[in-house]
């Protein structure tokens, strides 16, 4: 069993990514996602549809689970007492929002990383045509960047991407195949990083998840 942590505040665009994320690792293995949101979990309840995903409600129905009979276990968290433990993999997850990365900040420099296999910083949705870009993204999160080293990835804001996530919300589904490549590209990135799994390998992964009508 993999623990997969996504730590930062919520918003719905960081929701979606877990949730394609869990849905390719379901063609690899046994997936949970364990949301610490409560109105993201009322939008995903339809997507139990989702091939071999599990989707529980971290303070209700998820209590007393035997995590043990999954491979991967992906936590959407956003609390500052969060423990880390030996083994986890872990994804630091931040907008351009100004309150969100003002919070994500002071949660990110809370949180213990040293005992995480890996950590991982993640931008999303940075408009590269702002002056709210990754530059002032990596004044913020100085700090954190000096934890994590190399291993940053940035997520550019693109309509194709909000376009699949609306019509994901209407039709009830977890829909990849139209996202961008830039999207599908950190797709790669994360998956690769989580299972160990060659690129490659992942690619297949992905055009399996692209085929599935959920």
């Amino acid at each position: 069993m993999k623990r997969c942590l996504f730590v930062g505040k919520k918003y719905r665009d960081k929701g979606f990514l877990i949730l394609y994320v869990g849905k390719c690792l379901s063609f690899i293995g046994k997936t949970i996602l364990i949301t610490c949101n409560e109105v993201q979990q009322e939008s995903i309840n339809p997507y139990e549809l989702c091939h071999n995903l599990d989707l529980y409600n971290t303070s209700k129905e998820s209590q007393g689970l035997e995590l043990d009979a999954y491979d991967y276990v992906l936590l959407d968290c956003e609390q500052e007492e969060l423990r880390i433990n030996d083994g986890d993999w872990v994804c630091l997850i931040t907008d351009s929002h100004k309150s969100r990365m003002i919070d994500n900040q002071k949660l990110f420099q809370q949180i213990e990383l040293t005992k995480a296999t890996k950590t991982i910083l993640l931008y999303q949705n940075v408009h590269t045509d702002s002056k709210i870009n990754e530059k002032v993204l990596n004044i913020y999160f100085e700090q954190v960047l000096e934890t994590v080293s190399k291993f940053k990835y940035t997520l550019y804001f693109t309509e194709y991407d909000q376009v699949v996530h609306l019509e994901n919300e209407y039709d009830n589904a977890l829909a990849i195949k139209h996202l961008s490549k830039g999207y599908k590209k950190i797709l790669n990135h994360l998956l690769t990083d989580i299972t160990l799994m060659d690129s490659k390998a992942i690619r297949k992964v992905m055009k399996q998840a692209e085929r599935s009508r959920v």
